[in-house]
């Protein structure tokens, strides 16, 4: 088994690509086109950089209603429905309220997403076409939670139009795969221990699908004396689930997903998404076929 490998920093994490008896020269091409294409995302839908066209064409508008390039309107259309989807917990409108979050106590911040009810949720946007359009003119976009993850999908265009047949894509834990091994056994990607992160918990067997895992215990932020999850919302993690593990057609569901369960388990779960749970007693909860 003939591996190619490369790795790279970008959206702050590291990115791994592994491809199977692939030619060196097609290797070669296909990474360099992954990193420029990743890098330029990153550059594009960076919510931190003010020259990022996510802040100057949407972030910064002059008007509710702007027209974005293809892209942007492709990502915007498929990220609203599966928004829609998750009953609006994955809600890309929290760079609304990324200023509550540092807020010097918890009564501040309860008192800043006040403040801003109406100004973010599903209600608060809108694409048609290329036209996105806003209700009220404070509404900021984060795609933090979606880019890397369309960015791993993009990956694995990539590489398949290069005719690469056998090959596993890795962003932080963003995890998409192409075919399987050149031996013929599939793909196994660990579900780590929510507590003790050397650990693993079980081994997932993947063949052409993609895998994401989000979890409260992570990142945290913290507002006063208070702790609260990385994943921005108004709505309270509940702490039941440590981390919710998708697996599914592509990163960008998978991520959606995953992202959204951790707010509320009780989601509808689509016919073709598996889902793997890891509760506060680290007991697995999974719809995993037989």
């Amino acid at each position: 088994m003939y591996k190619q490998h490369i790795e790279f920093v970008s959206m702050t994490t590291q990115c791994v690509v592994d491809l199977f008896d692939t030619s060196e020269e097609v290797a070669q091409r296909c990474f360099a086109a992954i990193q420029e294409n990743t890098r330029r995302l990153e550059h594009k839908y960076n919510f931190h950089h003010p020259d990022s066209l996510l802040n100057r064409l949407i972030n910064q508008r002059a008007t509710n209603a702007i027209e974005v390039d293809e892209e942007s309107a492709h990502i915007l259309h498929t990220v609203r429905q599966l928004s829609l989807a998750t009953e609006g917990h994955f809600d890309i409108t929290v760079g609304t309220i990324h200023d509550c979050f540092k807020q010097k106590s918890p009564a501040a911040m309860k008192q800043c997403l006040e403040e801003r009810q109406g100004w973010f949720g599903l209600d608060s946007w809108e694409i048609q076409g290329q036209r996105l359009s806003f209700v009220h003119p404070e509404t900021r976009i984060d795609l933090g939670g979606v880019i890397k993850e369309y960015a791993v999908d993009e990956a694995a265009r990539l590489l398949t139009e290069q005719g690469v047949r056998s090959a596993l894509i890795n962003f932080g834990g963003d995890v998409r795969v192409i075919g399987t091994k050149p031996d013929g056994r599939s793909f196994g990607v660990a579900i780590r221990n929510p507590i003790k992160r050397d650990h693993v918990l079980a081994v997932v067997n993947i063949e052409n699908q993609a895998l994401t895992t989000s979890g409260s215990y992570e990142r945290v932020h913290k507002v006063g004396n208070g702790i609260f999850s990385h994943i921005l919302s108004p709505k309270v993690v509940s702490g039941e689930i440590l981390s919710s593990t998708m697996i599914g057609d592509t990163t960008l569901r998978c991520g959606i997903y995953s992202t959204a369960f951790m707010l509320n388990s009780d989601i509808a779960i689509p016919e073709a998404l598996r889902v793997i749970l890891v509760d506060r007693e680290l007991r697995l909860h999974q719809n995993l076929l037989p």
